[in-house]
């Protein structure tokens, strides 16, 4: 007369592990999608921060870095170090963190 009762009791605790492995493995599909986002998130931040620090350096190269040497060089030479350096491209940095 056990016999029933423990066939079932193996199946409820078979269920119930079966349970336990699904509610864990939504968990941890709930926790990496959290850390997905938050990644991404630094990522944007990042590269927002290195958008502003090519154009900073853009900006020296081709403004302060010509007026500066113009008090050091004249004529063609002032003229030729500031169309260089003026031509020089912003730089494209992009985040390492996707």
């Amino acid at each position: 007369m056990l016999e029933p009762w423990t066939e079932d009791r193996q199946e409820a605790e078979r269920i119930q592990r079966k349970i336990k492995k699904m509610q864990e493995e939504a968990a941890i599909r709930s926790i990496i999608t959290a850390k997905r986002a938050l990644i991404r998130q630094e990522g944007a931040e990042l590269q927002t921060a290195l958008h502003a620090l090519a154009e900073e350096m853009h900006a020296f190269s081709s403004n302060s870095l010509v007026s500066g040497l113009t008090g050091g060089l004249s004529g063609a030479a002032a003229d030729a170090a500031g169309n260089v350096l003026q031509a020089i491209p912003q730089p494209a940095f992009t985040s390492p963190v996707i």
